[in-house]
């Protein structure tokens, strides 16, 4: 990986939030552990993250991740 395209911790959690179907919202305030800001100053910076490419890429990469997952279970049980 080229420097500077790992996450941070809290751009992982944000990432996981966001696979497992949470809102940008929500996924940045469980990610970001944010008590202090509006929704929808959570919502502008959720979305902000959404168009940093290493972001969109790790939530991809965690949805395809967790369909192969659901599709060989499947297969498993037949």
């Amino acid at each position: 990986m080229k420097s500077g395209s790992s996450l941070s911790p809290k751009q992982a959690a944000f990432a996981a939030f966001v696979a497992e179907g949470n809102s940008q919202t929500d996924s940045y305030i469980k990610a970001y552990d944010v008590d202090k800001l509006s929704r929808k100053a959570c919502s502008t910076e959720g979305s902000k993250l959404m168009k940093l490419d290493k972001v969109k890429a790790r939530v991809n990469q965690l949805k395809a991740e967790k369909e192969t997952a659901r599709s060989c279970s499947m297969i498993a049980r037949t």
